[in-house]
């Protein structure tokens, strides 16, 4: 298996869990790891935040929550893959390591 890491983050943008995150995010892409956020519950507000724009410039794979961006009335960005709790489910197996941040 190929060195990957799995992000569920939940965690707002101004919270401690969403910055733990984005920091945990980089530095895996300096060591070569691929990165797989998927944001979900307040999550979803950082989306179009610069940290994540440029960790997916970067190279870090985005995935948001469909419902959680529709209830919050929030656009969806090109830069990220919107979709269901499956894509979860698919991460957490396919991925070395998969952590959440709340």
């Amino acid at each position: 298996m190929e060195r990957s890491l799995g992000l569920l983050v939940a965690s707002a943008p101004e919270g401690d869990g969403f910055r733990h995150a984005v920091g945990l995010a980089r530095s895996a892409l300096r060591r070569g790891i691929k990165v797989y956020w998927y944001a979900v519950d307040e999550g979803v507000r950082a989306v179009d935040s610069e940290a994540l724009r440029s960790l997916a410039d970067d190279g870090v794979r985005l995935f948001a929550c469909a419902y959680g961006a529709e209830r919050r009335r929030l656009p969806h960005h090109p830069h990220a893959a919107y979709a269901g709790l499956g894509v979860v489910s698919d991460l957490m197996s396919r991925t070395e390591r998969f952590l959440m941040f709340s």
